[in-house]
């Protein structure tokens, strides 16, 4: 590892870039984990509504919860997104 100049990366950098890293890698895992555990010691059936509700959790967050835009980057009418989250309470 080095910087973009030609100088030799210092221990320090070098110790504060892994650290980073193994930060990174920790927030990474405990996600998966925790998205695992969702779907843990379900029926099928309730495996399937957990993942619907996270679906449709994800896509309003990363729509501000802009419930049109939602519906279109899901590939759903309004009608039908209404009636999934008023299904799983999601309507604020």
């Amino acid at each position: 590892v080095s910087k973009k100049d030609t100088n030799p990366i210092s221990y320090e950098d070098l110790l504060q870039f892994l650290q980073q890293k193994l930060k990174e890698e920790k927030r990474a895992t405990q996600t998966v984990k925790k998205e695992i555990t969702v779907f843990a010691g379900e029926t099928y059936a309730e495996k399937l509504e957990n993942f619907e509700r996270k679906v449709l959790e994800n896509a309003l967050e990363s729509n501000n919860w802009n419930k049109s835009t939602t519906a279109k980057s899901l590939q759903l009418t309004r009608n039908k997104l209404y009636n999934l989250l008023t299904k799983h309470n999601l309507l604020k």
